[in-house]
């Protein structure tokens, strides 16, 4: 099996383990175990951990399979695609900023625990949070797509100025996942927003950002 394939069932393997862990299931099982408190404050910063470990392994196991290039830009063409990702490094980051880094890595809710407080709720997904007033934060990034950190990664893969068999693989099954992601990533911010998510995502792109600029509940 060449080392394209064996990338691209790894990738594979790599989004069903995300996938399930991120599921509604998985977390009532957590909550189930540990109790519901605890899953509110612990879940999300166990999740992401296991993710960073698992990006790191998969990727450290990448590096020493053979590869072969498919083409390498030069000129002109690799700069615009170093243009490329780096705006999708900067797509990514005001949607971390607008969601809130700690929030993201599930901080809040872990220290409301250690202390001893009323955990807060953790993020849904890697969609607009609510403030505190219960107003979705969809400025930055969320103003121009529903799902910042998905289009970003994605940029950032396919605009590589040199492509590989073994990245051309692993961009290829990510991008899938990352769509069939977003999909399922819109039903849970449904199920925990309603009517303010309706509303949201009837104005805003799937994925592909708009150019135009739109009034921003910053």
């Amino acid at each position: 099996m060449s080392s394209g394939w064996k990338l691209a069932g790894a990738t594979l393997a790599y989004a069903v383990l995300h996938s399930a862990l991120a599921d509604r299931r998985a977390k009532e099982a957590f909550a189930r175990r540990f109790g519901t408190r605890a899953r509110d404050a612990w879940y999300r910063p166990l999740f992401n951990a296991q993710a960073v470990v698992a990006t790191a392994a998969l990727a450290a196991w990448a590096w020493r399979q053979p590869d072969r290039t498919l083409y390498a830009t030069r000129g002109p063409l690799r700069a615009l695609l170093r243009v490329g990702q780096l705006a999708g490094l900067a797509l990514g980051a005001s949607a971390l900023r607008e969601a809130g880094v700690a929030r993201f890595a599930g901080v809040p809710g872990a220290w409301d625990w250690v202390r001893g407080a009323p955990v807060r709720p953790p993020m849904e997904a890697q969609g607009p949070t609510d403030r505190d007033d219960g107003v979705l934060r969809t400025g930055g990034a969320f103003a121009r797509v529903r799902h910042p950190l998905n289009t970003a990664f994605a940029v950032v893969l396919w605009c590589s100025p040199r492509m590989t068999v073994n990245l051309a693989a692993v961009s290829a099954v990510s991008t899938i996942y990352l769509l069939v992601g977003s999909v399922r990533e819109e039903q849970r911010l449904l199920q925990r927003h309603g009517d303010a998510y309706e509303a949201y995502r009837g104005g805003r792109p799937f994925l592909v950002p708009l150019l135009s600029n739109y009034q921003e509940n910053g």
